[in-house]
């Protein structure tokens, strides 16, 4: 199913653009302002709105990553590459910022509900030291 949405303000790694976003089997194929319908598809005028396709992935991916964490960091690296369409260095970066803030507040919230074994923390914090040292 295709899906052209026209006249969106977009926002997107810190740049405003309007333009026009074909979709196609949920993934972005086209942004662009040249974007001629064939007739296919389903056409969304949100002239005057603003487009934040990152902003909703990110919710679920911080509910996730808060709950369980498996994982998460190649969830936020596609999210970013694919629809973001930032750059590996960039993307690694703005994982790394997102990780070790939403991984703070799943701490203080674990730990204020006594659900945290701080002694096996404790080994596992000083098994990853010993183990990322390199001479």
């Amino acid at each position: 199913m295709k899906t052209l949405i026209k006249n969106a303000i977009i926002v997107n790694e810190g740049k405003i653009i309007e333009s026009d976003l074909l979709i196609f089997n949920n993934i972005i194929q086209e942004i662009s302002n040249k974007i001629i319908p064939s007739g296919e598809e389903n056409i969304i005028d949100i002239k005057g709105s603003y487009l934040i396709p990152g902003l909703i992935g990110f919710f679920f991916i911080g509910v996730y990553g808060g709950f369980l964490q498996a994982g998460v960091g190649i969830v936020i690296m596609l999210l970013l590459t694919q629809i973001n369409r930032m750059n590996l260095l960039r993307t690694n970066s703005v994982k790394a910022f997102s990780v070790f803030i939403y991984s703070i507040a799943a701490v203080l919230i674990f730990a204020l509900d006594g659900k945290i074994l701080w002694m096996v923390g404790f080994w596992m914090v000083l098994g990853s030291v010993v183990g990322s040292y390199t001479v």
